[in-house]
């Protein structure tokens, strides 16, 4: 094969592939977009810091799909991530109206209440959630904290150990424990679970706000 011929085939290969290209581009930009579609450019941008671009995405997906759960679950999670609460409560408020058997809006929204001081609602909700989801051990720990601070240390440490029955690498759970058992006068079990806690790296997401969740686990 000459070089002439070898370039004019090149040549052709290129022009067909960037038809191709343009083809494909076309294809993109005309293709209904879907409200999970919405959602998941909401999580993208949400991961990455920029609040502004995924609460549009999440609007979006809302006005395309009105009843889309995870649209006000993901965006009272933005909210609530910039200690807007009231809006947040707002946003689980409407979730739970469309669907009153999503755990995550329940657990998100006892969280929300327990900031705004709302103890006995933050109870009701965690209550809730362990109805639908009962294995999650974020829940059980995070309605421990509440028990907590009314006082209420046997049912604190009840869901303590629940939690740590669920998921014994739960270094926050130990270390939870450890306070409450030493309010309760044990001071060798709480050594203990202060000792666990630091065989397990903290994590404080473990006690925050749940998701953001795609349009699929809604």
């Amino acid at each position: 094969m000459s070089v002439e011929t070898f370039t004019h085939n090149l040549r052709c290969l290129m022009r067909t592939l960037r038809d191709s290209l343009r083809i494909l581009r076309c294809l993109i930009q005309f293709q209904p977009r879907t409200a999970a579609y919405y959602i998941n450019q909401g999580i993208d941008c949400q991961q990455r810091g920029e609040l502004e671009k995924a609460r549009a995405c999440y609007e979006r997906a809302m006005r395309i799909e009105p009843q889309c759960v995870s649209a006000y679950i993901n965006r009272g999670l933005l909210f609530a991530s910039q200690g807007n609460y009231p809006e947040a409560l707002a946003d689980y408020n409407h979730a739970i109206y469309i669907d009153p058997k999503t755990a995550i809006a329940y657990h998100n929204r006892g969280l929300v209440s327990k900031m705004l001081g709302n103890l006995n609602a933050a109870l009701a909700d965690y209550r809730m959630a362990i109805q639908i989801a009962p294995d999650n051990p974020v829940t059980y720990n995070n309605r421990a904290n509440v028990y907590a601070e009314n006082g209420q240390f046997e049912k604190a440490l009840a869901d303590y150990d629940r939690a740590l029955q669920l998921d014994p690498h739960y270094g926050d759970a130990y270390d939870n424990r450890g306070y409450i058992r030493a309010k309760l006068g044990d001071a060798e079990g709480a050594a203990a679970d202060y000792s666990r806690a630091k065989d397990f790296t903290s994590d404080s997401t473990t006690t925050s706000i749940q998701g953001p969740i795609s349009a699929r686990q809604s």
